[in-house]
Order: structure tokens, then sequence, then C-alpha cells
């Protein structure tokens, strides 16, 4: 997992919501013995983040690790960027939202087990940082 959270900073890539993306690649293969909560809570959480980083490539900001960062966006890529059509930031938004919702799904659940809220915290954070990178073109949780 470490793998698509590397690509997904390396600006040279380009889109993560193109097929051949080499983060989307490690997505897409299965993960032998994944099937532990805490372990589906993990990848969850990099689904999202992968998600969150197709949208900002969308909107034409730089790339940013979700895992450690704390800091907000920064600018964005350049001048000349477009945002492409509306249409594709609202599919992206609405993945990122089905996403977010498993994740929360597993996030309370380990949780639960152990006591504790960090998971359940580290996905109401990806929620915030979508809402703030949506800003005028809101999309509703599905």
């Amino acid at each position: 997992m470490v793998v698509a959270r590397a690509a997904l900073l390396d600006i040279r890539r380009g889109d993560p919501w193109i097929p051949t993306h080499p983060a989307r690649q490690v997505l897409t293969r299965r993960v032998p013995g994944a099937y532990e909560v805490a372990d589906r809570h993990e990848r969850h959480l990099l689904l999202v983040d992968y998600q969150l980083a197709a949208v900002r490539h969308r909107l034409g900001l730089h790339p940013r690790d979700d895992w450690y960062a704390v800091m907000e966006d920064g600018p964005g890529l350049s001048k000349d960027h477009s945002p492409g059509p509306a249409v594709d930031l609202h599919q992206r938004g609405k993945a990122v939202w089905r996403s977010l919702r498993t994740a929360s799904r597993y996030a309370t659940e380990v949780d639960f087990a152990f006591q504790c809220d960090w998971r359940t915290q580290e996905v109401q954070e990806r929620v915030h940082r979508l809402r703030c990178l949506l800003g005028s073109k809101q999309l509703n949780p599905p």
C-alpha cells in the first residue's frame, strides 16, 4: 500500500483516475489475507485517499499525502489548468462519498472493539478535506 501512496504523490504520473495510473493498479489487485476488519479499514482509507487525489487533480491542485499531512491543500498546478467537465468532478465526488461510508463503517467497528475513536476521526478528517476541496461545488453525500 506504500507503493500506491507514493505513486499518488508523483505529479509526473498524471491523473490518478485513469486506469493505467500505478496507484490504481495497486488498488485493483487482490490482497491475500486482507480480510480482518482492521485491514479492510486501512485498505478503504487508502481508496478514499486515492479518490481524494483524483479530485485534487481534476481541480488542478498539487498532490498531497493524506496519511501524514496535516496542512491544507496548497496552490494549484498552473493557471492554465482546466478543471474539466463538471460531470467528471461529480463522479469523482460521489465515488469518494461511497468510499467514505464504507471506511467509516469499518472504522466504527474496529474503534468499538478497541474502545477508541482515532480511526473514526481519520475518516472524519477526510470528510472535511473533501468538503473543503469541493467548496462551492459541494456534493451532498449520496
